[in-house]
């Protein structure tokens, strides 16, 4: 945590020692377990306990760890982010990741918030590693289906004072929060209500269910990318757009939900919208095919992304493009120099992810939409959306020093002042090198259009 926390205010080489300083003492923790295991064959229940707690504070450890060096660009910094993965997901299996009715007995305050901080952080581990996965393509070390989790509290209940005001809080609460695995069914089932009442949603559980969304969205098409034809590709996709729905309304239903980013209870919120962008994005086009962002290369991505193939035009590029556009209307609203200037507290590792995908999604999509509207008119609903992203764009450009633009320039060059205000934006002063260099992509992948 103090490695992330130097990082955070730019101080470099002393975030670096304070990681391997870290590294050392967790690997030190981790053989003295593993010998007082071998000694003990026998495990009392108190000896339980304090090795379940010990678990959950190696998840926490490797979990800062790993967030710190996957998103650094020093070569020896990454190969140290492939064992912290291994580590993190072994660590996330030994703690625990099922939870049965005779686990959720609380005696009192002090072991509900225990538990509830321990279910916390594994479901936070469990979202960097499907984030880890997102980024560079590559399998997830826990499987969605693994977590079988109850979803966390509500806040007035997280954040109660004392265990007074918690059990009062948890008298007026409607009914118990569901399970991490059967909401994630509930949301892809076919069936719009369910049975059973559902509490009011949490800001950390609609973030946990958006990455469970895109593990499953990700992956359950590219297991099946070798046999699906055009028809069940289609049902694949209006099976997610259901899910993503029924996501958007817990999300818009829970107390705390805005777009924020500064928002005293949290950036979830603002997080999880801007993963929700992606997700739509996800659901038609596969950006990640190509992109070749582990190569750490700006280039070689830029000129890998400028190879994707054309966007087709249908309804469920139509809801990405105006999930996309959604995104991007917010941070312009915030303000581009606002935003850029304050990324390093602002901005997280999902928004540039969101970003990225989000902005080349849309060039593509408007490249697209200009190349065939003379044999395939615009419908209404397209012709709406340009105009919107006219106005967003126009909005942004004059937010950009040093930036003139022509308003009766014409569509034609809209989807190159797409990539110049995302480029805008993600300059910024984050101190992560991740990303600065997606940020350089960005500028890159610019000037490759700009000589086409």
């Amino acid at each position: 945590m103090m490695a992330l926390g130097a990082m955070d205010r730019f101080e470099v080489t002393a975030a670096i020692e304070l990681f391997h300083y870290a590294k050392a003492l967790l690997f030190n923790s981790q053989q003295q377990r593993a010998q007082f295991e071998t000694r003990r064959p026998v495990v009392s229940p108190s000896d339980d306990s304090a090795l379940k707690r010990q678990l959950i504070d190696e998840v926490r450890c490797l979990l800062c760890l790993a967030h710190f060096a996957t998103w650094q660009g020093d070569p020896s910094l990454k190969i140290e982010a492939c064992v912290l993965q291994s580590l993190l997901g072994q660590a996330l299996r030994s703690s625990g990741l099922d939870e049965t009715p005779q686990t959720l007995q609380y005696l009192d305050w002090e072991q509900w918030a225990q538990q509830e901080s321990e279910r916390r952080t594994k479901l936070f581990a469990f979202c960097f590693l499907g984030l880890q996965s997102i980024a560079y393509d590559m399998p997830p070390s826990i499987w969605c289906d693994e977590i079988n989790l109850k979803l966390p509290c509500s806040c007035p209940e997280w954040t109660a004072p004392d265990g007074t005001s918690w059990r009062l809080l948890r008298q007026a609460t409607p009914g118990e929060q569901g399970n991490f695995h059967d909401t994630l069914d509930t949301l892809l089932s076919p069936v719009s209500q369910v049975d059973h009442p559902i509490s009011t949603p949490t800001p950390v559980g609609n973030y946990a269910l958006i990455h469970g969304l895109l593990h499953k969205l990700v992956w359950t098409r590219k297991s099946a990318s070798g046999i699906l034809s055009r028809v069940s590709s289609l049902d694949y996709e209006s099976a997610f757009e259901s899910a993503l729905r029924k996501w958007t309304s817990s999300w818009q239903q829970t107390p705390e939900s805005n777009l924020e980013p500064l928002d005293p209870n949290g950036p979830l919120p603002f997080t999880s919208s801007a993963l929700l962008s992606l997700a739509y994005v996800r659901n038609c086009f596969d950006v990640s095919r190509t992109r070749k962002i582990f190569t750490w290369a700006p280039t070689e991505i830029a000129q890998a992304l400028r190879a994707l193939p054309p966007v087709d035009r249908k309804w469920s590029s139509l809801l990405a493009a105006y999930h996309a556009t959604h995104f991007l209307a917010t941070l312009v609203k915030l303000g581009v120099q606002y935003f850029k200037h304050n990324q390093s507290i602002l901005w997280s590792i999902e928004a540039t992810l969101c970003g990225l995908e989000c902005s080349i999604f849309l060039e593509q999509w408007l490249h697209r939409v200009q190349d065939t509207m003379h044999d395939i008119p615009l419908t209404d609903h397209e012709v709406r959306l340009v105009d919107w992203i006219k106005e967003v764009v126009y909005e942004g450009l004059s937010s950009v020093n040093n930036c003139s633009f022509d308003r009766t320039g014409g569509p034609a060059k809209l989807p190159d002042q797409i990539i110049t205000v995302w480029s805008e934006i993600m300059q910024g002063n984050s101190p992560f090198p991740f990303i600065k260099m997606i940020s350089e992509v960005l500028v890159e992948y610019g000037r490759l259009s700009a000589r086409n």
